[in-house]
């Protein structure tokens, strides 16, 4: 497994996003402390992770996506991949941490 960074851009989205709601129902502005982000055109986010093999067991287990892809060298030797590949989904996961950030 190899470490791999995921560049998030956006590029269309409106810096308010409509605002977001407070607990009890009402509207809050972006502005506001905990309000939605404020993005403007050409920022960036980063977010790195090493991916290692119990990352995979783990995704697995949680999942149960126990493809031959995630754990056997022989069988995936034999592929266009060559090699051992995580699963999508921890990408994914990636994903959405960014934009938690």
């Amino acid at each position: 497994m190899t470490m791999g960074t995921c560049l998030l851009r956006w590029n269309a989205l409106s810096p308010t996003l409509g605002g977001i709601m407070n607990a009890d129902r009402t509207k809050r502005k972006p502005s506001d402390p905990g309000g939605a982000m404020d993005i403007g055109v050409g920022q960036k986010a980063q977010r790195s992770m090493t991916v290692t093999q119990d990352t995979v067991r783990g995704y697995a287990k949680l999942t149960g996506d126990y493809n031959p892809l995630h754990f056997d060298i022989e069988f995936t030797s034999k592929t266009r991949f060559e090699r051992l590949m995580a699963q999508g989904g921890i990408t994914t996961g990636l994903l959405h941490a960014l934009v938690a950030m």
